[in-house]
């Protein structure tokens, strides 16, 4: 909602700031899980495979979860640069990089998540993968609307709002 309010005040096109924030994103978020796998911040769960770390002040050795964010992040910039190859080849619109890079990452977070070890939870989820999935409903939302989807649904909802005149009249 900031983002496009912001886009709207400076007269900027949403997609084209998209495409722009998710590699820029991607980006800043390796530089700053090393600085977080460095200093320990946050520190997997309990594992008995040979590349778990021990942490200062916990138990046994800990699924490193930063270094499985920071491959899961190149993996996903690799894939956003070969998806910009072919959409710079077959004129995809702008905004869809930066919608297919925020779906990606709030999938492969959402899966990360589950080796952290954490005790905020709501319900049956952790507070950041609700979080994720929210980001993903938005994302998709957008790519409903992107793709023309917005438009397809239009006709029902001048429908509804037909129906919704005529049982006013008569209740």
């Amino acid at each position: 909602m900031v983002l496009v309010s912001l886009c709207r005040k400076y007269k900027v096109r949403v997609g084209h700031v998209l495409d722009a924030v998710g590699p820029a994103f991607g980006s800043a978020f390796l530089v700053g899980t090393l600085g977080a796998f460095l200093d320990g911040t946050y520190v997997g769960t309990i594992t008995n495979l040979p590349w778990g770390v021990r942490y200062v002040g916990h138990l046994g050795r800990r699924h490193p979860v930063e270094v499985y964010e920071i491959a899961a992040m190149i993996g996903i910039l690799i894939f956003i640069a070969v998806l910009s190859r072919r959409g710079s080849q077959k004129k995809w619109p702008y905004g869809i990089l930066g919608l297919w890079f925020f779906a990606v990452t709030s999938v492969v977070m959402f899966l990360l998540e589950f080796f952290k070890d954490t005790r905020v939870y709501l319900n049956s989820l952790r507070a950041n993968q609700w979080i994720l999935v929210a980001l993903f409903a938005e994302t998709i939302g957008a790519f409903y609307v992107r793709g023309g989807g917005r438009e397809a649904i239009r006709p029902l909802v001048n429908r509804l709002k037909t129906y919704a005149k005529f049982s006013k009249r008569t209740a």
